[in-house]
């Protein structure tokens, strides 16, 4: 009997991606049917969802490459070097399709907020989320440009040893300070609809009801399974 393709590790790990990459697709997928039921038209929030959305194509493409051609899943001694330098490279390009990911969710879910809740008479509401989106973008820049001067030269960034102090400056800093700059962006993202909502004449379990589902929200995209731990 032939072996499995895959082992416990390797399967587990495609069916994350597989797993992310079909609640993205739904997700978006129903949104743009709503609308269409509603007959209206797609707006910029939708579009930079969708750029978001391939982007999460782009981290599920690379990784199950680097599945079939790299080393993820596998014990050290049994790669080769190609395989573990491809590994390496896809996971470096993968922090840019991850970053932008990101960024655009958030700054769709700030329009979107804009032209649902923050109307004009809340201007400092409105004010709050614009300031969210140049965070965000601003975040988005600085994680590039942090990724691409890692180290010099440049091949550096997937060479052996992975960690090389001659030629590449700690990450762990600038990780630690983009990860705290991207929670307190999620953060007011979060708190700010309550403003809105906790001011409308609804039903005190109903107001709860729309905050969990905003908590629920904020919580996947902190803790979702394409994030690694030197991302914004």
């Amino acid at each position: 009997m032939p072996p499995p393709p895959f082992n416990p590790r390797q399967r587990a790990f495609l069916a994350a991606h597989v797993i992310l990459g079909s609640l993205a697709t739904l997700f978006v997928a129903a949104r743009f049917a709503a609308k269409r039921m509603k007959r209206l038209g797609s707006t910029t929030d939708d579009h930079l969802l969708l750029v978001a959305t391939f982007a999460v194509y782009v981290i599920m493409a690379n990784s199950i490459a680097s599945l079939i051609l790299g080393s993820i899943g596998q014990h050290a001694s049994a790669v080769t070097q190609r395989q573990l330098k491809i590994t390496l490279v896809i996971l470096w390009a993968n922090q840019f399709p991850h970053a932008i990911a990101l960024c655009f969710t958030r700054c769709s879910i700030s329009l979107l907020f804009l032209r649902i809740f923050y109307m004009h008479v809340f201007p400092r509401l409105r004010i709050t989320a614009y300031m969210c989106i140049i965070a965000s973008v601003i975040c988005l820049l600085i994680r590039s440009a942090i990724v691409l001067l890692h180290c010099r030269p440049f091949h550096h960034n997937w060479a052996q040893p992975v960690k090389s102090h001659e030629h590449c400056y700690p990450l762990k800093p600038a990780t630690i300070a983009l990860a705290i700059f991207g929670l307190i962006i999620d953060g007011v993202t979060w708190i700010m609809p309550h403003f809105v909502v906790w001011g409308l004449q609804l039903r005190k379990a109903h107001k709860i009801a729309i905050t969990s589902i905003f908590a629920l929200g904020l919580m996947c995209e902190d803790w979702r399974p394409s994030r690694v731990p030197s991302q914004c």
